[in-house]
């Protein structure tokens, strides 16, 4: 199973396998009071301010940074099936005083929010993330991409090997006399 982000109340980012398992980090390093605030990171917004280029912890210093981990675990998430950006506007607000998106053309003068959305396998689309600007926004839809390429080439490469392995079992290792 692939590492999932994790948010420790909001004082740290970490990466880990499972829910109890970002827990158990957040008790390593002495965040005792805030694990019951464990809350697992499924879109941007999930993500406080300023730590999307953090470390998570749980990795070591050459480990990706948090909008890196975000894009790579989008790309692995088998609720998608494909990824795209659109231009959006401030159409208005909820209850809440939420701003409501709505998309539209990229020239539009209204156009102030760039968001990219998932397509669901159920049929439909779900906002993971909004941009200031469509360069973020493209960026972000291009770690996506980038992400799911290797994790297409990477699965490939496992295939490959383990039908190796099974080759070279069958065989006994001797190919000659395999004809």
């Amino acid at each position: 199973m692939q590492p999932r982000l994790y948010v420790i109340n909001i004082t740290r980012v970490v990466l880990a396998g499972s829910l109890a398992q970002a827990k158990q980090i957040a008790q390593a390093v002495n965040n005792l009071d805030d694990v019951h605030a464990t809350t697992q990171v499924n879109g941007l917004y999930d993500i406080p301010a300023g730590w999307p280029k953090s470390i998570p912890y749980g990795r070591n210093e050459q480990a990706l940074d948090t909008l890196h981990c975000l894009a790579a675990q989008l790309a692995a998430n088998e609720t998608y099936s494909a990824f795209e950006y659109h231009a959006c506007l401030k159409a208005d607000e909820d209850k809440a005083g939420n701003a409501c998106l709505e998309q539209c053309d990229e020239h539009d003068p209204g156009a102030s929010v760039w968001s990219v959305y998932g397509h669901l396998v159920t049929g439909g689309l779900e906002c993971v993330a909004d941009f200031d600007d469509s360069g973020q926004a493209r960026e972000f839809l291009d770690l996506i991409h980038k992400a799911a390429l290797f994790q297409a080439l990477r699965e490939q490469a496992e295939d490959a090997h383990l039908e190796a392995a099974f080759e070279d079992r069958v065989s006994g290792g001797d190919y000659d006399s395999a004809d």
